[in-house]
């Protein structure tokens, strides 16, 4: 498969370009043969790995909806209140103590992510553990 980004360089910043090339070349090289550009989208924006899979599961919670790793928390719904129950969620889960702020400075499930990973001091490649718990 292959594609072309076109955008309108006035609109953007260097670094949100590379952002875009980077989440693009992401969906292109998980593409299935013949997949549609809904399905590639469905798919660019499906859980990574542990951390996100909960995150991901924890806001859909508590917005009521799927919520896919790139949308934004607040874009979908989350008010200040869902967020700090959302950030009192995480830090139970990953038993870090980590600041209200990241879910306002990192809204999207994908850069909290990147947050909690680097917060546990987990490097790319490895994951924090998550502290299990029982659900009523």
């Amino acid at each position: 498969m292959k594609g072309i980004i076109e955008y309108a360089t006035s609109l953007f910043d260097e670094p949100t370009i590379a952002r875009m090339a980077e989440h693009y070349l992401r969906v292109l090289a998980a593409a299935p043969g013949g997949a549609t550009l809904r399905e590639l989208g469905a798919h660019a924006d499906a859980p990574r790995g542990p951390i996100e899979r909960l995150l991901a599961e924890r806001c859909s919670e508590l917005l009521g909806r799927e919520v896919g790793v790139m949308q934004n928390f607040f874009h979908l719904g989350g008010t200040s209140r869902l967020a700090l129950t959302l950030m009192a969620h995480v830090q139970e889960d990953f038993d870090l103590d980590l600041p209200v702020r990241l879910i306002f400075e990192r809204p999207s499930v994908a850069r909290l992510a990147e947050a909690v990973r680097a917060l546990a001091g987990a490097g790319p490649d490895q994951q924090p553990t998550v502290v299990e718990e029982q659900r009523a």
